[in-house]
């Protein structure tokens, strides 16, 4: 099973920083609206489309690996050394990204 794919409902954890037009900076959990993952592509898009909203600006995203997806990791790191190291692990299909509330 691959870190993209779902499993009863313990899946990777993403949120974003978004600074809001008020001026206040909050952190909130949109793993529900990247069910497949996220990748820099789809945060852009997201980026854009909050802003034009003028909902915020999207300041960044992280990704908190669940337990499965560090064990997948820690055995892709030791098996391909740097070049797993250098990949993108979360890159979905390039898709409409949803706009951040």
């Amino acid at each position: 099973m691959t870190p993209r794919q779902t499993r009863d409902k313990t899946m990777n954890k993403i949120t974003m920083t978004i600074k809001r037009p008020e001026g206040h900076t909050e952190t909130i959990d949109v793993t529900a609206k990247f069910e497949n993952g996220i990748n820099d592509f789809m945060f852009n898009r997201a980026k854009k489309a909050t802003a034009e909203a003028g909902k915020g600006e999207i300041l960044s995203y992280n990704i908190e690996l669940d337990a499965e997806s560090k064990a997948i990791h820690a055995r892709l790191d030791k098996e391909l050394g740097e070049e797993a190291k250098q990949a993108k692990w979360f890159s979905a299909n390039a898709c409409d990204a949803p706009e951040v509330n």
